[in-house]
């Protein structure tokens, strides 16, 4: 597995990290945010991505925010044609947020949005949280609550596997809500989910954790 983070690292927006697992010749993401600070945000969310979307097989979304997901329209414009994967409370509120930006937005309309096929995680009754969900062979992902807003999740990637079937995972946090045990002060919203105890690498939001 490679990981290549594309947006975020220099500043608080445009999360985007590139995963390529060579075994199963399979790229994806980790969100897809727009840049949403400073007057250069429009200059920003129209450069070249570092990728060629037709090449990805699959979006993972953690959250709705708009410097989560606000590329995504993007993608789909560029030639990507696969799934975003996510809660379905995360796919309704990106569909508002989404169709709000391209009123504004110098990089894609509507009918981009409109393109969008959100799969959702929790559309069925055999849906559990940390259940992995197999992608490709050798690639699984597991979903984990998170109080940050609505819909929001941590994100488990699992691959690798060997005897033990345990194989080398890299948790992405996604944005880390307050709500926890101690500290409930989003009492609308369940505890966050703390990330597997034999997880190989993480990738954690730092703006306020």
């Amino acid at each position: 597995m490679k990981v290549k983070f594309i947006g975020a690292t220099k500043g608080v927006t445009g999360s985007c990290s590139l995963l390529n697992h060579e075994e199963s010749n399979t790229k994806l993401l980790v969100d897809c945010g727009g840049y949403i600070v400073g007057n250069n945000s429009d200059w920003h969310n129209n450069q070249d991505f570092s990728f060629k979307p037709k090449e990805l097989k699959y979006v993972l979304l953690t959250h709705a925010h708009f410097d989560h997901c606000g590329l995504i329209p993007r993608l789909y414009k560029e030639g990507f044609v696969g799934k975003v994967y996510c809660t379905r409370a995360t796919a309704e509120l990106a569909r508002i947020i989404l169709l709000d930006a391209a009123q504004h937005s110098v990089v894609f309309d509507k009918y981009d949005v409109k393109k969008i096929k959100f799969f959702y995680i929790d559309n069925n009754q055999k849906f559990e949280w940390g259940k992995p969900i197999s992608l490709e062979n050798d690639l699984r992902v597991s979903f984990l609550r998170s109080s940050h807003i609505l819909g929001a999740t941590g994100i488990n990637i699992n691959w690798g596997f060997s005897n033990d079937g345990k194989g080398k995972s890299i948790f992405f946090s996604g944005d880390i809500g307050p709500n926890v045990g101690l500290n409930c002060y989003l009492p609308l919203l369940k505890e966050t989910q703390y990330s597997f105890p034999d997880t190989n690498y993480m990738v954690v939001e730092s703006t306020y954790g």
